[in-house]
């Protein structure tokens, strides 16, 4: 582990921490100005406010999680950043460009990430969401990377809006899924499942025409959804 401590005399100064060691940063009452590099471990500690934080990636590449006054930001590499919160902001700049001021606001009790509530779970605090289904029903998917996960039993269900990392998990058990495709480009893709002696039909609504031209079976479904777009480890 590598230790940086600033002191006042290191205001105004740009620090940029690279990828090698993990960091483990203590600031100061002034400005700190800071810049963690791609892949980079880094435990930030006493931040007085006010400070730059410069991170490599986009804000949609983290996913964030409050430990008290801590947030931990976890790239999509698994390198983690760990920043203190206080009741006077410090500014977080992403790589595309995107400015978010992390702060302890005192009358909500919360701890925000500009306009994100960290602390009700807020911010990108789930990643890939896990979606229960159990029976019957309609399920409209969110814009956030969602597995749906398909109980044993003979049920129809229809899911809304299923996009690219999103995944339909079927039982361990579940034969090799059948697609029925055939009128490409109404929109909607039919999925037959036969678990035991049970049977999950799911129907895929909301596809754009582009996507439903492109789909004939499970190889092609996974080339237009991601690789295991498809999966039996439920």
């Amino acid at each position: 582990m590598a230790k940086l401590i600033l002191t006042s005399a290191d205001a105004g100064r740009q620090f940029v921490l690279n990828s090698s060691p993990i960091w483990d940063v203590t600031g100061t009452n002034d400005q700190d100005d800071i810049e963690i590099m791609a892949g980079t471990n880094a435990n930030l500690n006493l931040l007085g406010g006010n400070d730059i934080i410069r991170v490599s990636g986009n804000y949609s590449d983290y996913t964030t999680e409050v430990n008290g006054t801590t947030v931990t930001f976890t790239g999509n590499t698994g390198n983690k950043i760990e920043i203190p919160a206080s009741t006077t902001a410090n500014t977080i700049i992403f790589g595309d460009g995107e400015t978010r001021d992390l702060v302890i606001n005192v009358s909500a009790g919360a701890i925000f990430l500009g306009d994100d509530n960290l602390s009700t779970g807020g911010g990108n605090n789930n990643g890939t969401t896990t979606v229960n289904i159990n029976g019957a029903g309609t399920t409209t998917a969110t814009a956030d990377e969602e597995v749906f996960v398909f109980a044993s039993d003979t049920y129809a269900h229809t899911i809304t809006g299923f996009a690219a990392d999103d995944v339909l998990n079927f039982p361990e058990n579940t034969v090799p899924v059948t697609l029925d495709n055939e009128d490409a480009g109404d929109g909607m893709i039919n999925l037959s499942a036969i678990s035991g002696n049970n049977i999950i039909n799911v129907t895929l609504t909301g596809i754009s025409t582009a996507n439903d031209e492109a789909i004939s079976g499970e190889a092609s479904f996974e080339a237009v959804f991601g690789s295991g777009a498809i999966s039996y480890t439920a």
